[in-house]
């Protein structure tokens, strides 16, 4: 289950550093988490192609108008 999704333009070191003192440090009972990286996005704007994209291998970011996900 994500528990969102984050955009940065800071290091991948930096970020995980400040996610991880925000949200991870003070709940003291997490002990493993999970994230995936990603590194390539591409955009599908034809709606019928979505259904036969395999989620397990490619992952959805559902965007509005306004760039929100």
């Amino acid at each position: 289950m994500s528990q969102g999704v984050v955009e940065s333009d800071k290091t991948l070191e930096e970020t995980l550093t400040s996610l991880y003192k925000l949200h991870i440090e003070p709940l003291k009972e997490v002990k493993i988490v999970t994230l995936d990286v990603v590194t390539t996005l591409f955009e599908e704007t034809n709606i019928a192609k979505i259904p036969a994209t395999p989620p397990k291998l490619y992952g959805f970011a559902l965007v509005d108008d306004h760039g929100t996900t």
